[in-house]
């Protein structure tokens, strides 16, 4: 039997494609963070997770108590007149001459040169902003949640370092960043510092900004990397077959980042048609898959009896054991399907076709049969709304359904059906056809 295809496998099919329509702003993989084992919610905070799990960053940050006392400054010389009082050197050839100007009886007046010590250096510029990142960085509660799983377990210890260095050393307060212009002359400048904390901290810097401008190569890495931590295998799965979907079907490529709270993934237009694609979604407003026990009662079927005895009883024991439940078990199906492609006439935004697709990261034979009975359901009971009440779409219906079921590395035979299609990772070289 053929092994399922692994995260690392899968993510190297993909990840060309997530780069490119990530650079190109048409894809959001948003969607999929917030199905998989971590709080992580968006791509920016992602790639600042995959910036802080760097090995050379955690090193640094650890080194930072020790490194943080070589601190530099430079040493001005500044001339100044005092009444009463010397500080730092008399300079008393300027001490004569203000004296003859002011009242030459006067003994008490004194100019002095004094070294101030100068903070502000390009070095320590770079040295504070790039802190400052770091600190900003642990201020997000859901990144530090992250200490839980143990790709993360020093988060905690990363956290407590920066903020006691960023908030409570003397010297680093005295840099002031306000009205400063870091440019990359001189990040790369202090990147050739003879001192290992400037050095280090202005290249790290430099990689943190490569990261954050979505440079290709680091996205790549990130994915490799960090994704791979914390997606699963069902996860990165359905994101191949949806990427599948849009580079097989969306032709003039009119796909967008959708709103992160939503789970749409892409739309693009083809001749007189709008579709839009949805990832682990019941669709649009135009179609749900509730099927309510109201709908069997009155039947007289003796195991359609028992189904309404079974949901009446729960809802009664539940509400003695739980308080302010309510009736919680009023539906027989209430589905949400991998995969929804919605067909609209774009003239008329009238919906036409419904794709369903139904995702089974297996090679197990009755694996794959549960996911195509699943398949069948959606087909099944999808309602599709006209007017103010949602009723089944038949085979009579304005609304054609149709149905995809997307299996790995598994041999099937050959489906010869006008309402089913089956895709496999075996034959992964096959173009999805959405208008069957």
């Amino acid at each position: 039997m053929s092994k399922k295809t692994s995260k690392k496998e899968l993510l190297k099919i993909i990840e060309d494609d997530i780069v490119i329509y990530m650079r190109e702003g048409t894809l959001s993989i948003n969607n999929y963070l917030n199905t998989i084992d971590t709080d992580i919610n968006n791509l920016e905070k992602l790639l600042k997770l995959h910036f802080l799990l760097d090995e050379k960053v955690k090193k640094f940050i650890l080194d930072l108590n020790k490194n943080i006392k070589k601190f530099n400054n430079s040493i001005t010389r500044q001339e100044k007149t005092y009444i009463g009082k010397i500080v730092g050197n008399v300079s008393w050839g300027k001490t004569i001459q203000v004296r003859n100007n002011i009242n030459p009886k006067d003994k008490s007046i004194f100019v002095c040169n004094e070294n101030i010590k100068n903070y502000n250096t390009k070095e320590n510029i770079v040295l504070k902003t790039f802190l400052e990142k770091i600190y900003d960085i642990f201020q997000n509660e859901e990144i530090i949640n992250c200490k839980k799983y143990e790709w993360f377990s020093s988060g905690k210890e990363f956290k407590r370092s920066i903020e006691n260095i960023y908030l409570k050393n003397i010297y680093l307060s005295r840099i002031d960043l306000e009205n400063i212009k870091l440019n990359n002359r001189i990040i790369e400048d202090v990147c050739k510092s003879r001192s290992v904390l400037y050095s280090e901290a202005a290249k790290l810097l430099k990689y943190y900004n490569k990261i954050m401008s979505l440079d290709k190569e680091e996205i790549k890495k990130m994915l490799r990397n960090t994704f791979i931590e914390v997606a699963d295998e069902s996860t990165l799965f359905e994101l191949y077959w949806v990427l599948k979907i849009i580079k097989d079907n969306s032709i003039n490529k009119k796909l967008y980042i959708l709103d992160d709270n939503s789970d749409k993934v892409a739309e693009w237009e083809e001749d007189d048609f709008l579709y839009t694609i949805y990832h682990n979604s019941t669709g649009s407003k135009d179609i749900n898959f509730i099927v309510g026990i109201d709908e069997i009662y009155g039947v007289e079927n003796e195991v359609i009896k028992k189904q309404i005895k079974i949901v009446e009883q729960t809802n009664t024991i539940a509400n003695k054991l739980f308080e302010n439940l309510g009736n919680r078990y009023m539906n027989l199906f209430n589905g949400r399907p991998d995969i929804i492609i919605e067909k609209r006439k774009i003239s008329t935004n009238k919906l036409v076709k419904v794709i369903i697709g139904e995702v089974k990261h297996t090679v197990d034979r009755d694996y794959s049969i549960q996911g195509l009975k699943e398949l069948i359901e959606y087909v099944n009971f999808i309602k599709y709304k006209i007017n103010d009440s949602y009723d089944y779409i038949t085979k009579t219906s304005e609304v054609q359904v149709k149905g995809m079921l997307l299996l790995d590395n598994i041999k099937v035979n050959k489906l010869l059906s006008d309402d089913f299609k089956v895709y496999t990772m075996f034959d992964n070289e096959s173009k999805i056809e959405i208008n069957f």
